[in-house]
């Protein structure tokens, strides 16, 4: 099960099944539908109105709590717990399939690679603070689009997903190719030193 499947089943809506989305104050943003086939799973957004809402958008406010699908209650149910209780199953669902995946993935790296203790424990402690960046897009300020794109850029790894987001909205923007001076806030130049 992809992490798009399990976001889906926390969320309590279908598979191939459109849906609506709300914001907290009952207003429709968009439809969407968590879109399966045999490329894999992903989500696919039609916004109500003019407004730009690019399905990570949709993703994150849904992952957050702060977009709601039609399926669940606006507000705070006795019986079901409410949005916060969504929130947290989804959360947890999340965390769950990145566990399942980081410790398949440090197994076959000792086993296979000869990956030491020390190794597998600086690998793991990476990948959750990664994790932990996309998850909180506002504070970071780095999308799962640009992650996406750096490891295109970085490794040569290519992504389908990303391939047809670019295709619809435009190439991802990585910024300035050797990064930002921290003092002057200007592009450094290629031998700059970083501080």
């Amino acid at each position: 099960m992809s992490i798009l499947e399990s976001v889906a089943q926390g969320l309590g809506v279908g598979i191939n099944k459109q849906f609506q989305v709300y914001d907290q104050e009952g207003n429709h943003v968009a439809a969407a539908v968590f879109r399966l086939d045999r490329s894999g799973c992903q989500l696919l957004v039609t916004p109500k109105s003019e407004a730009c809402i690019d399905p990570d958008t949709v993703l994150g406010g849904l992952i957050s709590g702060n977009l709601v699908p039609k399926t669940r209650v606006l507000d705070h149910c006795p019986f079901c717990g409410g949005r916060k209780a969504l929130v947290q199953r989804l959360r947890n669902a999340l965390y769950q399939v990145l566990t399942d995946t980081v410790i398949n993935m440090l197994y076959v790296l000792c086993n296979n690679y000869g990956f030491k203790a020390a190794e597998v424990h600086r690998l793991e402690k990476r990948l959750y603070d990664y994790a932990e960046i996309m998850l909180d897009t506002k504070t970071y300020g780095v999308t799962i689009w640009q992650f996406m794109a750096s490891i295109r850029y970085e490794l040569n790894v290519r992504c389908d997903m990303l391939k047809e987001y670019e295709k619809k909205y435009g190439r991802v923007d990585l910024g300035p190719k050797w990064g930002l001076n921290e003092i002057t806030g200007k592009p450094r130049k290629k031998n700059e030193a970083i501080a």
